[in-house]
């Protein structure tokens, strides 16, 4: 759970980055690195609240001594930092 909301944290951040230092370079695409600043900014915050739910499923099904893992959650968990990455390289190297 830590390293999820770690990560989380980490997606938001970047994506405060990405839109505040492209709008105050003033490059000719501001509005598309802003857009990926949001993507990432939004990401982050689905990867936090999923791995809250996560974790309360996890706690809850250990209180009732039934504790198996999701694979669906854990992959979508996961996939959420490689798309914003790859959408992330895609849009640097088109501009």
């Amino acid at each position: 759970y830590a390293a999820w909301v770690r990560t989380a944290l980490a997606l938001i951040a970047l994506g405060v980055g990405f839109a505040g230092y492209f709008h105050l370079a003033g490059n000719g695409r501001v509005r598309m690195f802003v857009a990926l600043g949001m993507a990432f900014v939004v990401g982050g915050a689905l990867m936090a609240l999923l791995a809250t739910y996560a974790y309360r499923r996890a706690y809850t099904s250990i209180e009732r001594d039934e504790y198996g893992s999701t694979v669906g959650l854990t992959l979508l968990l996961g996939a959420i930092p490689i798309l914003l990455g790859l959408l992330a390289l895609v849009l640097i190297i088109l501009r």
